[in-house]
C-alpha cells in the first residue's frame, strides 16, 4: 500500500514540478499549451486507499504561475473573490528525506533495519512565510477533494472553499494576469 501511495505521490508531484517551471509573473507564456504524456500503466489500488487527485495534463496558455500552496483566506469584497495563500514546496522518498533533515525536523523515522523514512513519505517545507493576496477571475474552478472519497475532486463554489478554511486546504493554483483561474486541492494521506 505505501508503494502504491508512493508512486501516486511521486506521479502528482512530478507533473506540480513541471507546471512550476512557468516564466516569471512578470511575463506571459504565448506558447501553445504543453502536454504532459500520461502513463502507460497506473498503480493499482485497493478501495480503501485513496489517490491523489490528478493533477491537469496540459499547462493553460498564458498561465503566469502554477504554485502550491494553503489558502487561509477566503472573502469578498467590492463584488470581487479573494483568497490568502502561503506557498509552500511538498517533497517525496529521499528528496523529502534530506530537506526535512536540513531542515532540522523531526519527522525523520528510522525502521529496525537502519533506514529513514518520513511517515505517508511526504514532506511540506515553508522557507517563506508570506501571504499572497490574489483576486478569483470571473470563471475561476474550484476542485475540491470529496469528503467522502478523497480520491475525486468535486468542482466547487466560492462558498465551499470558505466552508473549508478551518482545514487549511493545500491548493495548486493557477494565475494569469494577477489573477486565479484555476484551483485544485491537493490530497495528504
Amino acid at each position: 500500500m505505501k508503494k502504491t501511495i508512493f508512486a501516486v505521490m511521486l506521479c502528482v508531484l512530478t507533473a506540480a514540478v513541471l507546471c512550476a517551471c512557468a516564466p516569471p509573473a512578470d511575463t506571459v507564456d504565448t506558447t501553445p499549451a504543453a502536454t504532459v504524456p500520461a502513463s502507460s500503466t497506473a498503480a493499482p489500488t485497493d478501495d480503501l486507499t485513496p489517490v491523489p487527485s490528478a493533477t491537469p495534463a496540459t499547462t493553460p496558455a498564458g498561465v503566469t504561475e502554477n504554485k502550491l500552496g494553503f489558502v487561509t483566506d477566503a472573502y469578498v469584497t467590492g463584488g470581487t473573490n479573494y483568497i490568502k495563500i502561503d506557498y509552500v514546496d511538498m517533497y517525496t522518498g529521499d528528496e523529502a528525506i534530506a530537506k526535512a533533515l536540513a531542515d532540522g525536523s523531526n519527522l525523520v523515522e528510522t525502521d529496525e533495519n537502519g533506514i529513514q523514512f518520513i511517515p505517508n513519505d511526504y514532506y511540506i517545507r515553508n522557507i517563506n512565510k508570506l501571504i499572497r493576496t490574489f483576486p478569483l477571475s470571473t470563471g475561476c474552478t474550484i476542485d475540491l477533494l470529496d469528503h467522502n472519497d478523497p480520491s475525486v475532486t468535486i468542482n466547487a463554489t466560492f462558498s465551499d472553499l470558505q466552508a473549508r478554511l478551518n482545514e487549511e486546504p493545500l491548493m495548486h493554483i493557477n494565475v494569469v494576469n494577477g489573477s486565479v483561474v484555476s484551483m485544485t486541492q491537493q490530497y495528504l494521506p
